[in-house]
């Protein structure tokens, strides 16, 4: 066997480990936050295929509440019948942003790319055919303070984690939260580091919002790298007036 394809064998074999230690590293800071603050309704926005609220099942052993938002039509009436096995898992079949009505859902052939936003030349140059649009659709968007009260009737008692992989528009979900998101104990954001969407924030950005409505950092776990450079980062982020026993 060759040098080229020892080091391509390799360099394949330490994208594996890095994706599976950031994988366990992640779960386990999960599981210490909404343990610690008693966590009992997940808000999983930009759920896709429910790979998020799978894992909270099978890995953290979360067996709470759990509303996914999903504005991909497709996507949401895979996981609505996914998700009817589970008498505590919601699918909510929309986007949510900072104002009510509907927008153009940039349909990526990975569905996990699919954006609100277009992606910038670094995006296409990084992510090359699986973030390539591929269909265009108008989907319901709507404010989360407008949808959660009537979603969740009792909210306001609740312990809610609120996690946003929305491909560049989670600053905007945080925002449609108005007032509320001060009510909720933690929180899961990916921060785009080089951002690969037009218009969206960059991770300080996004971080100095939330530290300014009183979230604090517990964790930064890479999710994807161009070269050893950092492209973005899954965020977990805890409410200081909840804690600080994390």
């Amino acid at each position: 066997m060759s040098s080229r394809t020892l080091s391509l064998l390799g360099g394949k074999l330490k994208r594996l480990v890095l994706r599976r230690t950031r994988g366990q590293h992640l779960e386990l800071t999960l599981r210490e936050v909404l343990t610690t603050v008693g966590t009992d309704l997940v808000l999983d926005v930009g759920a896709n295929r429910g790979q998020f609220g799978r894992m909270l099942r099978d890995r953290i052993g979360y067996d709470g509440d759990l509303v996914s938002f999903e504005p991909l039509p497709a996507l949401a009436a895979e996981l609505t019948r996914q998700a009817a096995r589970d008498r505590r898992w919601v699918v909510v079949p929309c986007g949510l942003g900072d104002r009510e009505g509907t927008a153009r859902l940039n349909v990526a052939r990975d569905s996990v790319f699919s954006s609100l936003l277009p992606a910038t030349d670094f995006g296409r140059s990084r992510f090359r055919v699986g973030i390539e649009v591929v269909d265009a659709t108008d989907v319901p968007v709507h404010r989360l303070d407008s949808i959660l009260p009537e979603t969740v009737p009792d909210f306001r008692q609740r312990r809610i984690h609120l996690k946003v992989d929305t491909q560049g528009f989670d600053l905007n979900v945080i925002r449609g939260a108005g007032d509320l998101i001060g009510g909720f104990t933690s929180m899961q954001v990916e921060l785009p580091i080089r951002p690969s969407y037009v218009g969206a924030p960059n991770g300080q950005e996004l971080l100095g919002e939330l530290a300014g409505r009183g979230f604090d950092l517990v964790g930064l776990f890479p999710v994807a790298r161009d070269g050893l450079r950092l492209v973005d980062a899954d965020a977990v982020l805890v409410n200081r007036s909840f804690s600080n026993p994390v």
